[in-house]
């Protein structure tokens, strides 16, 4: 497998796992309706910055937050005023060296595989060197 395509995959396997540890979480966890007021909420002391509601571990830290699944994958996001989730190169390698075939040999191609998806409309930029999905922010959950 080439390094591109090795990215290619570890680059959607991360944003999959994103979404479906965020969906795990605002729907378990507190009265949410996205990870950015998890993170105010936090920082204000309206919930633990740290908790496993719903079997979704996450943490609170600076701008962002790192979300564990239930089978120890890692996704570590920093989020911008308006909730995209962002990450870069060194998140990406960290998120691929938990899978049972990371190729860390091949981590230097990380940031040109995104700049190739951004222009395939699959990610977008926000701040250079930092990546989100295209679809960020995603729509608040509706409420019951």
């Amino acid at each position: 497998m080439s390094g591109s395509t090795y990215w290619r995959t570890q680059i959607v396997d991360f944003l999959e796992a994103l979404s479906a540890l965020r969906a795990a979480l605002l729907q378990s966890g507190p009265d949410l309706e996205n990870l950015g007021q998890l993170v105010a909420e936090a920082r204000k002391g309206g919930i633990q910055r740290s908790g496993v509601p719903g079997g979704v571990e996450y943490q609170v830290h600076g701008r962002g937050v790192l979300t564990v699944d239930a089978v120890g994958r890692e996704v570590d996001v920093d989020l911008l005023p308006d909730d995209s989730a962002v990450f870069d190169p060194w998140r990406l390698l960290r998120f691929s060296n938990q899978s049972a075939g990371a190729r860390p040999e091949v981590g230097h191609c990380a940031e040109q595989v995104c700049r190739e998806l951004v222009r395939e409309g699959v990610l977008r930029e926000p701040i250079p060197g930092w990546f989100c999905a295209a679809n960020e922010p995603v729509p608040r959950r509706s409420r019951p």
